[in-house]
């Protein structure tokens, strides 16, 4: 009887006695383990708020993708529809003006905005419905007048005193013109010939090419000089409709 009470008693121990009497070894198995479970839950936590946040991202992307092609789509079609409108209108300032508006309010441009109709394309003058250039670079007679063309105009041609006087006002050195002798006659690069002149007096060049000179009266300011000689230059083309 005394060794069945015994063996009753060890069966009937609390679970919180037999865990006292696990090894050291054991104890520690069951903390590592533990960790482990709760870094592994912390791991796939921070995986799932990652996965939440580039999804966020690529949907951002794709909206803003969708929306500018959207825009350029638009803007392609309205952009038909408005050369359709004036394809048999004058490419001019007027027009610009009629029509560039509406085109704003279409794309829906911000409301501050620097695009703007202009007489002429950023960097060129205007006067008397032409738009003119002056270089920063120097070059012969013949280099200026191919750079003009390349710009769409030619060396420029005075035929009136209020652009002799504005080109006077506004030049800062020595420039090219587009007035050259051929033979006895002096032309314009538009082949039209010398009307009003505006020769500095004390100049007794034989040259066949003729510079605006800086700093001289506005109506004896032109001199001959030989044409190979290397200075700045005027450009000019007709005054065209431009957003810049």
């Amino acid at each position: 009887m005394y060794i069945n009470f015994c063996r009753s008693y060890d069966v009937d121990k609390p679970s919180d006695e037999a865990d006292r009497k696990l090894p050291p070894e054991s104890k520690l198995l069951v903390e590592l383990k533990q960790d482990e479970g709760d870094k592994l839950a912390r791991s796939v936590r921070v995986y799932q708020a990652v996965c939440v946040f580039l999804s966020i991202i690529c949907l951002t992307l794709f909206i803003i993708v969708f929306q500018s092609k959207k825009v350029e789509t638009d803007g392609a079609l309205l952009g038909t529809k408005v050369v359709n409108a004036t394809q048999s209108q004058v490419c001019n300032y007027e027009t610009c003006q009629a029509t560039f508006p509406a085109l704003r309010r279409q794309l829906k441009c911000p409301p501050v905005s620097s695009a703007v109709c202009r007489h002429c394309p950023k960097g060129w003058l205007h006067s008397e419905g032409s738009c003119f250039y002056l270089s920063r670079d120097r070059r012969n007679w013949n280099q200026s007048n191919t750079r003009c063309q390349e710009l769409g105009g030619h060396l420029a041609v005075i035929t009136n005193q209020r652009v002799q006087n504005f080109l006077s006002e506004n030049v800062l050195s020595v420039y090219w013109i587009g007035l050259r002798q051929q033979g006895s006659h002096w032309t314009w690069v538009d082949n039209t010939g010398l009307g009003q002149s505006y020769w500095d007096e004390d100049n007794h060049s034989k040259d066949d090419c003729v510079m605006l000179v800086k700093g001289q009266p506005t109506d004896k300011n032109w001199r001959r000089f030989d044409c190979t000689g290397m200075t700045y230059y005027i450009c000019q083309k007709t005054g065209l409709t431009a957003l810049a």
